[in-house]
């Protein structure tokens, strides 16, 4: 009885500490996704900065690149959002969903600066 008791005891031990991990992994990914973000948004207001010398034809291609790339930027913010919200069975196939839309702005906005 006494040796079921303490096997019971690691298996509510074990559980409790696979859902800190999965917390701390939650919070630890959604610090750096907000970082890679952030250097996004640094690229794109570089990338502003650069319009302002360009010909009327080149800025007004320019912009519709940059409004395109901002779009694309405020739906990762808002997949982050729905990833800290995401439930624990649901977690990683959204967090490889933002990953795979990270990779994406981040090829287009290197390609255009």
């Amino acid at each position: 009885m006494k040796n079921m008791m303490m096997t019971l005891g690691l298996i509510l031990v074990t559980i409790g500490l696979a859902g800190n991990s999965y917390a701390m992994d939650k919070e630890e990914f959604k610090e750096a996704a907000e970082e890679r973000i952030e250097k996004i948004e640094d690229k794109l207001e570089s990338y502003e900065e650069k319009m302002a010398g360009m010909s009327a034809t080149a800025k007004e291609k320019a912009k519709n690149i940059y409004e395109n790339l901002e779009d694309s930027k405020d739906d990762l913010e808002d997949k982050l959002e729905d990833l800290s919200d995401a439930s624990e069975d649901k977690w990683e196939d959204m967090k490889d969903s933002f990953e795979e839309s990270y990779a994406k702005l981040e090829k287009e906005v290197n390609d255009v600066i």
